[in-house]
């Protein structure tokens, strides 16, 4: 009988390595469709006052995909673009999915400013773009539910067992057939969780483990490096921004000072004035104002280079830093699944000890209870089972995500190092023409 095997050989409960996987490689897709997040709207008063945007699904019409992606519009909230993403984590679990960066409106003013709006307009588009685009996301059913729902539908599709509520999709859905055995379930799980964080207990090791650990102390270090790489683009930035700052102040305080000069050769006059000088008939504030525009032109140049770093190197290597994050809860998202295998396993070991126990200590009525365990022995070994294979469709999943993202990554840094070069050549050139021109002697001006 089934409770006469040995727990600790789990072979049983392998995934049958000639079953076709269903997701064994992803092509890449041609761009088919274009999503434009735009025309921000407020609607109702006061604490039920919220903004919709509108999304649109553009196809892009080719050869490989003539007409087979229809338009479509809806409105949606910023808060409906969070279910998208967190639904995304659930049902497409593994995949390196681009975090939404997530601005906290504070108060009920900066909620509703032009600032925050555009700010998110930005990050939206960005997020749907990549989405859309994605290899292992572009087919997901979440998504088709947030392009092209009506808002009834969408509401409803909201609502769906596993999508946007943090569980796992399916899976234990399918094998906790009671609400008692998914409470049960759900302990155990907690309880052995907390077992491997605090040492007391390990995670049922698979095959793919090693291969795993390393790509784990990859992205550990990877993490430190990237953020000190963001952390200096961001620095370059900054003193840019602060150079022509600087820059601005001397402008200014030079006009300043011409202001001062032309009140005094008001009552004063020159002696280039009164013999008729013919050195370009400027007085000392005419020449501090002309210095003050030629420097004003330089803080131009200065001001545009700092914005352009920012475009072609801070925004790039910020969003690589929040890449590397998303990298890591695609590993934490493989663990979790990695742990619901473990739990089944344990259940397994703890249904046949207890099924051990009812042997060795016959009593009269026990039947029951030793059939009862036997069919429960068999539930956590289908249960069992099936999580290894969710275990083992999310590892390929990682996988999978670890070499697009690195040779996605190596482009990132090779464009954005690139990018920043020649900008700073270009720049290079511009400041020291903007430079030059303020390099002028100008007529001597003698003391009154």
């Amino acid at each position: 009988m089934l409770a006469e095997e040995d727990v600790t050989d789990v072979s049983d409960v392998k995934v049958d390595t000639d079953k076709e996987e269903e997701e064994e490689e992803v092509a890449e897709q041609p761009e088919t469709v274009e999503i434009i997040v735009s025309d921000p709207q407020n609607l109702g008063e006061g604490r039920t006052k919220t903004t919709s945007y509108l999304v649109e699904v553009k196809p892009i019409e080719s050869s490989l995909s003539p007409g087979l992606i229809p338009r479509s519009c809806v409105r949606r909230r910023y808060s409906d673009f969070r279910w998208l993403y967190n639904s995304l984590q659930v049902e497409r679990a593994g995949a390196i999915i681009p975090i939404l960066p997530h601005t906290h409106a504070l108060t009920q003013t900066h909620r509703f400013s032009k600032d925050l709006i555009a700010e998110r307009l930005v990050s939206m588009n960005r997020f749907l773009f990549r989405v859309v685009h994605h290899p292992e996301l572009m087919d997901a059913g979440c998504l088709a539910t947030f392009l092209r729902a009506d808002n009834e539908a969408f509401e409803s599709g909201k609502k769906e067992v596993g999508w946007g509520n943090g569980s796992d999709q399916g899976t234990e859905e399918e094998v906790c057939s009671s609400p008692r055995e998914k409470i049960r379930h759900a302990i155990a799980k907690g309880v052995k969780a907390m077992a491997v964080k605090t040492g007391k207990a390990e995670l049922e090791e698979t095959e793919d483990d090693p291969h795993f650990r390393l790509i784990e102390e990859y992205v550990q270090n990877l993490d430190v490096y990237v953020k000190e790489i963001a952390k200096e683009s961001k620095n370059f930035v900054s003193e840019s921004h602060k150079h022509a700052d600087t820059i601005e102040h001397l402008s200014k305080s030079l006009f300043s000072l011409s202001v001062t000069e032309t009140k005094e050769e008001e009552t004063v006059q020159t002696p280039a004035d009164s013999n008729g000088d013919a050195s370009d008939g400027l007085g000392g504030s005419a020449i501090l104002r002309r210095m003050s525009d030629r420097l004003n032109t330089v803080r131009e140049k200065a001001t545009q280079r700092a914005y352009l770093e920012h475009i072609k190197f801070d925004e790039p290597m910020a969003e690589l830093e929040r890449d590397v994050q998303a990298v890591k809860l695609a590993l934490q998202r493989r663990k979790d699944k990695q742990m619901t295998y473990t739990t089944r396993i344990q259940q397994i070991k703890n249904r046949q000890n207890a099924l051990e126990k009812l042997r060795n200590n016959p009593k009269p009525g026990n039947e029951e209870k030793l059939r009862k365990t036997e069919a429960d022995i068999y539930l956590a070994k289908d249960a069992a089972k099936s999580a290894l294979e969710d275990l083992e469709k999310v590892s390929k999943r990682v996988m999978r995500e670890m070499d697009r993202f690195k040779a996605d990554m190596h482009e990132v840094v090779r464009v954005s190092l690139t990018d920043f070069a020649e900008v700073q050549i270009d720049f290079g050139h511009k400041m020291i023409e903007a430079w030059e021109s303020t390099v002028d002697p100008g007529p001597k001006i003698e003391a009154v």
